[in-house]
């Protein structure tokens, strides 16, 4: 039921996207890097380009999303334990974006839905947060 979903253009090591882009009816927000953040921006394919560590990102002239907007979020992970909590590839992007989707949706009652993909033989078994 998600009318906007916020995906990312996965890179070698990360669960490819590429396919999942032409295969969604939803709105997609793609993430653009933005110093030490993660701008929302709509998904276009002709808005496509090299970015931050040649990841295709939207161009900067893409259509704003505003986080209030994000009905679903799946995020890359190298590896996530039983308690969701999130290893990533160090940057920090999605550390930051995850509590704004969360304070953003507080305005509007509801607080997306996320889910984290990963490769099955980077899961942690640990219950402590990474």
């Amino acid at each position: 039921n998600a009318g906007t979903v916020l995906l990312y253009h996965s890179i070698p090591g990360e669960v490819c996207t590429h396919d999942w882009f032409d295969r969604m009816p939803q709105r997609i927000v793609l993430p653009l890097v933005d110093g030490d953040r993660l701008l929302l921006k709509l998904y276009s394919p002709d808005m496509l380009r090299e970015g931050y560590r040649g990841i295709l990102e939207p161009s900067p002239e893409a259509e704003d999303v505003p986080a209030g907007e994000i009905d679903f979020a799946v995020v890359p992970g190298v590896a996530f334990d039983r308690s969701c909590h999130r290893l990533g590839r160090g940057g920090g992007y999605y550390d930051r974006l995850l509590p704004l989707l969360d304070s953003a949706s507080r305005s509007s009652a509801r607080s997306p839905a996320k889910a984290g993909t990963h490769h099955s033989t980077s899961s942690s078994h640990q219950q402590k947060p990474f």
